[in-house]
């Protein structure tokens, strides 16, 4: 090959390169817009953090931060149903333990703002 052809070859990859990065850029770019406003950051960097994740399971064969968290939230799930539903409020379980529990009606629907709370309910 003469070297015209490898300057030839060498720009025609650089192009290819800074394409990619353009339309990487764009991505991010319209991730950011669309994202509410106050998660603009992390949805528009989230894939590169998703992947930087996945790079790092595969690289020390090590479970990442999502598949742990999942799996402690399922285990913890697990425990709380086996400790049955005490309704004790110190341990966030049981009908004890929400706040809003009080200011439902019959219904199961949130009461009305504008009434007395000792009004009678319709």
């Amino acid at each position: 090959m003469q070297g015209s052809d490898l300057a030839f070859m060498g720009i025609v990859a650089g192009g290819a390169i800074a394409l990619f990065a353009v339309i990487i850029l764009v991505g991010v770019i319209m991730r950011a817009v669309k994202a509410p406003r106050g998660q603009r950051m992390r949805e528009a960097f989230g894939p590169f953090a998703g992947a930087g994740e996945k790079y790092q399971e595969l690289h020390t064969g090590q479970e990442g931060l999502r598949d742990s968290m999942m799996r402690t939230i399922q285990e913890q799930s697990q425990q709380g149903g086996e400790r049955g539903d005490s309704g004790d409020p110190g341990t966030g379980t049981g009908t004890g333990s929400s706040p809003t529990a009080n200011d439902e009606d019959a219904s199961g629907a949130a009461g009305d703002p504008d009434r007395p709370s000792d009004a009678p309910r319709a």
